[in-house]
């Protein structure tokens, strides 16, 4: 009878640390890792809307950290509208992929106009000009995954990366 509960609870603690290290991987990403860029923010060419500048702006707010659902080959996908073009980003095992056009099933869309994306672009910091341009509502972060989605790929982060906030009482909205 003794080994009987023995066996319960060592089954019993091998399931809580599996749910701890799910959860880990599902919030934080534990095995993202800073990708090696050919680029600075000195080397952009900041008077133009394109591929490298797009990726700028995603490197500085850590879309690199984003993740596939566990389990899933569902990769991270953003859609930038940048005036009238549209470009599409994938993230890949941390590496940020991005490409002009459209997407499928793109997660979130990130839309400002050209002059605002530029004016971002020269900003000394451009993490915070991101946040102030979202906040004083001169570019739009739309979000077209569900919920759960987009907290499973790591959005979460992304979401205080770009807004400057913490949507953690959201979560627990969505989460009851």
């Amino acid at each position: 009878m003794k080994k009987i509960i023995l066996i319960g609870i060592i089954i019993l603690l091998l399931i809580i640390i599996l749910i701890v290290l799910v959860g880990a991987y599902i919030f934080f990403n534990p095995f993202a890792h800073k990708p090696e860029t050919s680029f600075t923010n000195k080397t952009i060419n900041k008077t133009t809307v394109g591929i490298e500048q797009i990726n700028l702006i995603l490197y500085n707010i850590k879309a690199y950290e984003l993740h596939n659902v566990p389990l899933s080959s569902n990769t991270p996908k953003i859609e930038f509208i940048i005036g009238n073009e549209a470009y599409n980003t994938e993230i890949i095992k941390g590496s940020i992929i991005t490409k002009k056009g459209e997407i499928e099933n793109e997660d979130i869309g990130i839309i400002a106009s050209k002059e605002e994306f530029i004016k971002i672009l020269n900003s000394e910091n451009l993490k915070q000009a991101l946040q102030e341009s979202v906040n004083q509502g001169n570019t739009r972060l739309e979000t077209f995954a569900g919920n759960t989605k987009l907290l499973a790929k790591g959005y979460l982060s992304l979401y205080k990366e770009i807004t400057g906030k913490s949507f953690t009482g959201d979560v627990v909205k969505i989460l009851k």
